[in-house]
């Protein structure tokens, strides 16, 4: 299974192949991420949901003329 190493600020420091009861790194903690979520990186953990710190941005619509 695919776990995100979370440090004591709650941010993905990593992501390994590892089952979320493994040993984690020193300061750490091991949360598995199922098939259909995605994560990277530094991202954030707010201990339910993984949090993109950079959102996709959606430009509104304008009107043609």
């Amino acid at each position: 299974m695919r776990c995100a190493v979370i440090d004591t600020d709650g941010l993905v420091v990593n992501i390994i192949m590892a089952e979320p009861t493994d040993l984690a790194p020193a300061g750490c903690s091991l949360v598995g991420i199922e098939d259909a979520v995605f994560c990277d990186i530094a991202w954030s953990w707010d201990g339910s949901s993984f949090i993109n710190p950079n959102p996709p941005v959606i430009q509104p619509e304008t009107p043609d003329g």
